[in-house]
């Protein structure tokens, strides 16, 4: 009953299945409008309920900024970006130390919006409020890789690993520490 059960894409849940089936359906369908409308109004369908839940507590009287940080993360997760990013600005103006609404919107403007600089202005706001947050960090090493700065990639890294040693042999760690 609890509308956050469907975002557990991160645990590897039935909902990363339903929007891999998603985009697959599309996919398929090519030029077929028809069928695109139709793989994408039975989505909506599915997911409809959780984001009417999501959305009454973001539009509730006193909303508090982790209401439209979870709405904000629930669009981010049914890829309706723009509306994401509007959650997470709403969230930043009730709480500007709000560390994940920060977080994600920095996400959508790397890999949405393909502002690098803007993305690490707000992954350095999100690491002066969470100084030892590794997923910050590595999101600011991301943002070092898409500007060039492959020194402070390397600093964001061993910050990481200084932290969290055993993350050296983590491999996603090590993947990006290879790609330069």
């Amino acid at each position: 009953d609890d509308p956050r059960a469907i975002l557990r894409v991160s645990k590897g849940t039935d909902f990363q299945g339903l929007l891999a089936a998603r985009r697959e359906a599309v996919s398929a369908a090519g030029e077929d409008e028809a069928a695109v409308a139709r793989a994408e109004g039975a989505f909506r369908r599915l997911v409809s309920a959780a984001e009417e839940r999501f959305k009454e507590e973001a539009q509730k009287e006193g909303s508090d900024a982790e209401a439209h940080f979870q709405y904000g993360n629930f669009l981010q997760t049914t890829e309706l970006f723009a509306e994401a990013e509007e959650e997470y600005i709403k969230a930043l103006e009730k709480d500007q130390a709000h560390v994940d609404a920060m977080n994600n919107l920095a996400t959508l403007r790397l890999e949405v919006d393909d502002d690098a600089q803007g993305a690490q202005f707000l992954w350095r706001q999100a690491l002066d409020n969470a100084p030892e947050d590794i997923d910050v960090m590595f999101n600011l090493a991301r943002a070092a890789r898409a500007l060039g700065e492959e020194a402070e990639v390397d600093a964001r890294v061993e910050e990481i690993l200084k932290l969290r040693p055993e993350m050296a042999d983590n491999d996603v760690l090590t993947a990006f520490r290879e790609t330069a």
